[in-house]
């Protein structure tokens, strides 16, 4: 499953995560600034 709309925030890509979404989309909130790459990386390594 792919999750979109709503996802603001690097909290809510790790909760995607852990009920198994194999992606999200999240170009709005990189665009807007609420999410960045790097923050990205951080999360999604642990």
């Amino acid at each position: 499953f792919v999750a979109s709309g709503g996802v603001t925030t690097v909290a809510d890509v790790t909760a995607m995560r852990a009920l198994g979404m194999s992606g999200a989309i999240i170009g709005k909130a990189i665009y807007e600034g609420t999410i960045s790459e790097a923050q990205l990386r951080i999360a999604l390594a642990a």
